[in-house]
């Protein structure tokens, strides 16, 4: 079963299943919203659900989600979505660029935060 996610104040709308998340989506329908981690813990992908039932998957760290915001990287929808992101943008996903790339370094900079150095192909 699919879903339609309407971005509140404009005319952009797209397609979202049942098991996919809001991010997830937009993202493969050329809508480009603020997110980072896909994990559920930065909280760059917060944004209001201003109508429609939707599910939170249980990654969600609740710290990083602000007050009456929902994570979109977890937001699963029920019905018919209206959000509010802070921002968007309309982008190709085709023009997207793919690169594989060995990890050269792999260093622990604090706990819970390592900084990758690839190489890349010549």
């Amino acid at each position: 079963m699919s879903f339609q996610i309407r971005i509140a104040n404009s005319d952009a709308q797209f397609s979202c299943a049942a098991d996919e998340t809001v991010l997830d989506a937009a993202l493969k329908a050329g809508i480009a919203l603020p997110h980072s981690c896909r994990k559920g813990v930065c909280g760059n992908c917060a944004a209001a659900v201003v109508s429609g039932a939707h599910a939170v998957l249980p990654m969600a760290s609740a710290e990083a989600t602000p007050e009456g915001q929902t994570l979109l990287c977890q937001c699963q929808p029920r019905e018919d979505l209206t959000i509010a992101p802070a921002s968007w943008a309309r982008t190709d996903p085709a023009a997207r660029l793919r690169v594989t790339a060995k990890v050269f370094r792999n260093t622990e900079v604090a706990p819970d935060v390592n900084l990758l150095q690839l190489r890349l192909p010549p």
